[in-house]
């Protein structure tokens, strides 16, 4: 999707974004700028098809790792004899209340998938932590499994989303 691309502090519009989730919406209008600085994070955002400085969708990439030893053997199995793992999380993803119902959201989490799986840096796979309950099974018809044994966190294998085929 043409219209997804990083963070501009200049010119994308953060304070107009609002969501349900008032986490959401805070770390876009008070944090995102800061971990864009650092390098903590890669905030991608998809404009608004009738202003391309409004933000009617964005997520945040980080590196991240598991240490697998705290994994059940199901998990574990997946990851060889590698003990610390790396792995992209998708550490936020949320869309404008105004834009709801549209597909940005699948659009932002397959362009996740899509980053993931051509990262030259290499990663495992695709973390999320699911904020409440019922976004678990939103992220379960996206090709996620939940990691046993956490109730919060899926996982899409590397391996499986190099197999799927392109969104958007």
């Amino acid at each position: 999707m043409d219209r997804i691309v990083p963070l501009n502090l200049a010119l994308h519009d953060r304070k107009s974004f609002t969501n349900k989730e008032e986490s959401i919406a805070r770390y876009l209008h008070q944090q995102a700028a800061q971990d864009v600085k650092r390098g903590y994070a890669r905030i991608y955002i998809l404009a608004a098809t009738d202003n391309p400085a409004r933000i009617a969708g964005y997520m945040s990439l980080n590196a991240h790792a598991i240490d697998t030893t705290t994994y059940p053997p199901e998990i574990r199995k997946i990851f060889g004899s590698r003990r610390i793992v790396p792995l992209i999380e998708l550490g936020r993803l949320g869309v404008d209340t105004s834009c709801e119902g549209q597909g940005i959201g699948k659009a932002l989490v397959f362009y996740a998938i899509q980053l993931m799986a051509t990262n030259s840096a290499g990663a495992a796979g695709l973390l999320v932590k699911a904020l409440n309950p019922g976004l678990i099974g939103y992220y379960e018809k996206l090709g996620f499994t939940l990691v046993p044994g956490d109730q919060d966190y899926l996982f899409l294998d590397r391996r499986i989303a190099e197999l799927m085929p392109g969104e958007g």
